[in-house]
């Protein structure tokens, strides 16, 4: 039996254009930092499985968790920081199929350092049109990375020189 998918509709933006308006707030974000997680969890249903294309990473119609911890240590690292990823199923967020992304994961550019704090500032959005959330991770100095959206989950990194951080808001 298939189930039947709205997918809510983006504009396509050129991808630093994208990051840029996803890390300053100007596309529907979702950052987490630390403890502080908010699951945006849908429950589907029978009738309905009604989740926006930036929260399902991997297209499987169900809403997908990510959370910042900027304040790990990542390979000797202090505060180098990453994010973790949990996929959601039928039966809510499954603990065996999660991603941790650093700078010293495979694919994604850079490497990690002290203090980077690595995911302390993080969006969501459909930057490519595809159909899948891409992940926008600001990294400090070493500028922010996006990570696709595919059928596999995150794959990939592009590197965003100069766009590390949101603004600090007013």
């Amino acid at each position: 039996m298939s189930r039947a998918r709205r997918r809510t509709p983006t504009a396509r933006l050129t991808a630093p254009v994208a990051a840029a308006a996803l890390l300053a707030g100007g596309i529907s974000t979702l950052a987490l930092t630390g403890a502080s997680a908010h699951a945006a969890q849908a429950a589907p249903t029978a009738e309905s499985a009604d989740v926006d294309v930036q929260d399902d990473l991997n297209g499987d119609g169900y809403a997908d968790l990510v959370v910042g911890a900027p304040n790990a240590t990542i390979s000797g690292a202090a505060k180098a920081g990453y994010v973790a990823v949990t996929y959601g199923s039928p039966n809510g967020l499954s603990a065996t199929n999660k991603k941790l992304i650093s700078r010293s994961t495979s694919g994604v550019p850079g490497s990690a350092t002290a203090d980077q704090r690595f995911g302390s500032t993080f969006a969501k959005g459909d930057l490519d049109g595809d159909g899948y959330g891409d992940l926008v991770i600001a990294g400090g100095t070493a500028g922010s990375v996006i990570l696709w959206g595919s059928p596999s989950g995150l794959t990939g990194g592009t590197n965003i020189a100069g766009y590390g951080a949101a603004p600090p808001g007013r």
